[in-house]
């Protein structure tokens, strides 16, 4: 009589297990994304060295969307700053605080971009070569794509350069809006309230945004006049 027992006490131990490794396995799916959110959408572009990227190689990470004008003003002097470079430097590998990551023996293993930064350039007269000299000009760390037919650019929305549009995790748009409070540049920089910061700070710590969506400011996007 003994034997029976074993065998059921044994099953009841394999599918208790089995139930615990699922759930384990489950927790670590990330959520479905929120039905009622916009999603960021789909694209393929050239960058400034003429490669392609597109949005599908980035699922499951934050991307940031930045479009620019190298001849507006307000994309100028954000790029004289440093504000878009600092910040993609800054939170590329996740929050500052994240701790190194180690393997099993604990040495430090090489780090995970946690954030893509990537320019769009809607100018309907601004070209790879264009994009490539300002590049080089600023010293931008991340692509800058070509969309000078304006396709992205009309997709998205864009309306001002710069205008923002965050991807989270899930595809959705976490946030979309002005880089800051301050459009005229009168406010010294770390006085401002810098909006994509704070949403890049909330979705690393797997929070959502306080603020998903402000005002755009800056230079209408020159889009080329549809045929």
């Amino acid at each position: 009589m003994r034997k029976p027992l074993m065998l059921v006490t044994l099953a009841a131990a394999v599918l208790t297990a089995g139930a615990l490794a699922g759930s384990s396995l489950l927790a670590k799916v990330p959520p479905l994304p929120d039905p009622d959110k916009p999603r960021a959408k789909a694209f393929v572009l050239k960058d400034q060295n003429d490669k392609t990227v597109m949005m599908s190689l980035f699922r499951g990470q934050i991307v940031v969307l930045e479009w620019c004008n190298f001849d507006c003003p307000f994309s100028r002097r954000h790029y004289e700053e440093g504000t878009f470079k600092d910040l993609y430097k800054k939170y590329k590998y996740g929050l500052p605080s994240d701790p190194a990551p180690t393997d099993r023996k604990g040495k430090k293993r090489k780090k995970r971009e946690k954030v893509t930064w990537l320019a769009i350039n809607s100018t309907h007269y601004a070209d790879a070569e264009t994009n490539r000299a300002a590049a080089k000009k600023y010293e931008v760390p991340y692509p800058v794509l070509d969309d000078h037919e304006g396709k992205v650019g009309r997709l998205y929305g864009a309306k001002t350069t710069p205008h923002i549009f965050i991807k989270a995790p899930d595809g959705t748009i976490a946030y979309q809006g002005a880089i800051d409070n301050d459009p005229k540049g009168t406010t010294e920089p770390s006085e401002r309230i810098n909006y994509v910061e704070k949403a890049l700070e909330a979705l690393l710590g797997g929070k959502e945004a306080e603020r998903p969506e402000t005002k755009p400011y800056g230079c209408s996007v020159k889009y080329a006049k549809r045929r």
